[in-house]
């Protein structure tokens, strides 16, 4: 339980860095503070919203509600975990902007991982709404992982409880047709 804890405090800050970023989002990939970026979202006839306004993050991202999408597939848990192990792949960069004013950032080289779905190559971007939802998947993944793991611990813990609640010599093995008291030693 306390593994799943910091998985999940993992991904929130992740998501929220990628927010933070998103709102400093340059356009020329200078790397500084554009009044009027924009993001991949829209609204509902088409326009680009901007990411940032000089104060606050307005629209929220890429529409995701269900009267905006068409072909909607859910990806089963077999590609789910595909999904999380390509995010968990990324190689991480701290680089500089060319241009920009000097800071340094952290993040993913599009070319080294150009067909993850956090690539926008085309036009030399991070998606971070597919890069949230491919670190939304590593976090099922991992959770879905744990609780096989948390079962399989129960099962043994189990078992290890009845092999204690018994006297000693009480348990036998058969080896070569005989069977013989086992001792175990606590």
């Amino acid at each position: 339980m306390l593994i799943r804890s910091y998985i999940m405090m993992a991904a929130v800050t992740s998501l929220g860095l990628m927010a933070s970023n998103n709102e400093r989002a340059d356009p020329s990939g200078g790397g500084g503070q554009t009044q009027n970026a924009f993001c991949n979202a829209s609204k509902d006839d088409g326009a680009s919203l901007p990411c940032f306004d000089g104060h606050r993050s307005v629209g929220a991202g890429p529409r995701s509600t269900r009267r905006s999408k068409e072909g909607v597939a859910y990806v089963s848990p077999a590609t789910v975990d595909e999904l999380g192990q390509a995010a968990l792949d990324i190689r991480l960069a701290t680089f500089r902007y060319k241009g920009g004013d000097g800071s340094r950032h952290l993040g993913f080289i599009i070319e080294d991982n150009p067909a993850i779905f956090a690539s926008d190559v085309k036009n030399g971007r991070v998606d971070l709404y597919g890069y949230a939802s491919m670190t939304l998947a590593a976090l099922q993944s991992q959770a879905r992982h744990l609780e096989q793991i948390e079962a399989e611990i129960d099962v043994l813990s189990n078992e290890m409880e009845a092999i204690r609640g018994k006297p000693h010599g009480s348990l036998t093995s058969t080896c070569d047709g005989l069977t013989q008291p086992v001792v175990a030693a606590y």
